[in-house]
């Protein structure tokens, strides 16, 4: 042990040092405060562990694991294409598609128009006046309406287009 002011050996326990004369009590006791207040901290973060442990644990993981149909987000079916215009003889239009599956309704007026889905694992139709067909699209792609041409002769065509994403999260 040392003197708190002058640095001199001291004796295990002494209260004063034989050379200055320096009360060594008051290092004692901020080395025990100190120590102390380590222990005091160390505790605390120890407890707020412990609680948020147990709050995770019993609030916030069963919603996690949740297991009931109720406690899960309704499927739903979401239109993402509701089109009406006119397609003359030859034209076509195109639409992008992401990635899922989709229910396509048409109508077309006239010799009807064809329907290719471009990235998709459907075939493509023959001319008709009304289509109601679902097809998945495994990855981005498009979706093609043609009203077909007859040597540019051929009558336009009234079409309407609803294309809707089935089974949306």
């Amino acid at each position: 042990m040392h003197c708190i002011k002058c640095g001199s050996a001291l004796p295990d326990g002494a209260g004063f040092c034989p050379g200055c004369g320096q009360s060594q009590k008051a290092r004692a006791s901020s080395a025990l405060t100190g120590g102390t207040c380590a222990i005091f901290v160390a505790l605390a973060l120890v407890g707020i562990l412990a609680i948020a442990i147990i709050v995770g644990v019993t609030q916030v993981a069963p919603a996690l694991v949740n297991h009931e149909p109720s406690a899960r987000p309704p499927i739903t079916d979401q239109v993402v294409l509701n089109w009406h215009g006119v397609l003359k003889d030859g034209e076509r239009m195109s639409w992008q598609l992401p990635a899922g599956n989709y229910r396509l309704e048409l109508t077309a007026s006239n010799d009807g128009d064809t329907v290719e889905w471009i990235g998709g694992n459907c075939p493509a139709t023959q001319p008709m006046t009304s289509l109601s067909t679902s097809c998945q699209m495994p990855r981005d792609g498009q979706l093609l309406v043609t009203n077909p041409t007859t040597l540019g002769l051929g009558a336009a065509s009234m079409t309407t287009v609803k294309v809707t994403r089935v089974g949306i999260l």
